[in-house]
């Protein structure tokens, strides 16, 4: 009896006082995963944001109703796989993003497809596209880094933080590269309004609107909600002064991919969820 009460005064005292914030941090920090930060280079690497995506002749540019829209990156696969810090994209050929920049599709309403584009190339085109640049163009390095779970995951992963650790660890000393986790390819998202993206866009991109709660409690949403595990970021793109670009208020676009549709290069299923402050 007595070790039983010994146990109880142990974890009421835990309670009350709680971890500090570095035995906090080392709990979520054995949950990383890796990530690559895309960051602005003046040596010729093979990624970049802006500029040309030198579409070969036989790729039409993407459009929806009528309008183009506007090319915001390259990035070559052979270079990210060298990282080895995404091991779920192909190590082959390029990948070139599009958004509608004029309209700037959200992403929670089934009817924004196609306003954006992930194009695989095998190779890009030996003429220059003929379409006048929106983007200036800056090339990137690519910089693995092991990306933190924002604290709505949590419950999930199994970090169970009282009330006074709660405190401690939005108070603790912001970690060094936080701030320059913008461009990103892999990894956990920086969300900026709530990070439920994987279902949003598993529920959206099969056809269920997610602008309010009715979409996530209704039947087929429910249905569809164990699909969001297979979603993977795949390029999280930030508002941007240097490509003199923003997001709604100082946002950011997140592109998804089923994990197994870019094992087999497929990229036509992917989605875009915009988020702002």
């Amino acid at each position: 009896m007595a070790k039983i009460f010994d146990f109880l005064r142990r974890r009421e005292s835990k309670a009350i006082t709680g971890r500090s914030f570095e035995e906090i941090l080392a709990d979520v920090k054995s949950h990383s995963i890796p990530a690559l930060m895309l960051q602005k280079t003046d040596a010729q690497t093979k990624s970049y944001l802006g500029g040309d995506p030198y579409l070969p002749l036989h790729v039409e540019w993407p459009t929806k109703d009528g309008n183009d829209l506007a090319f915001l990156a390259s990035l070559d696969l052979e270079e990210i796989a060298a990282t080895k810090a995404v091991p779920w994209l192909p190590g082959h050929g390029k990948l070139l993003f599009f958004y509608d920049m004029e309209n700037q599709p959200w992403g929670f309403d089934p009817k924004d497809r196609g306003g954006w584009s992930v194009i695989h190339v095998d190779q890009i085109g030996q003429q220059e596209t003929a379409k006048r640049p929106v983007l200036p163009q800056f090339f990137v390095e690519l910089v693995t880094t092991d990306s933190l779970p924002d604290m709505e995951r949590f419950g999930d992963l199994g970090i169970d933080l009282n009330d006074l650790e709660v405190d401690r660890y939005f108070d603790g000393p912001v970690e060094e590269d936080d701030e320059e986790l913008q461009h990103q390819v892999g990894g956990y998202p920086r969300p900026v309004q709530g990070d439920g993206m994987e279902l949003e866009a598993q529920l959206a991109s099969n056809g269920v609107y997610c602008g309010d709660g009715t979409g996530y409690r209704s039947k087929e949403g429910k249905r569809l909600a164990a699909g969001k595990k297979d979603w993977r970021l795949l390029l999280q793109f930030a508002s941007d002064d240097d490509l003199e670009v923003m997001w709604g208020d100082l946002g950011y676009l997140y592109f998804w991919v089923k994990e197994q549709d870019a094992a087999k290069c497929d990229f036509s299923d992917v989605w875009l969820v915009l988020q702002c402050s």
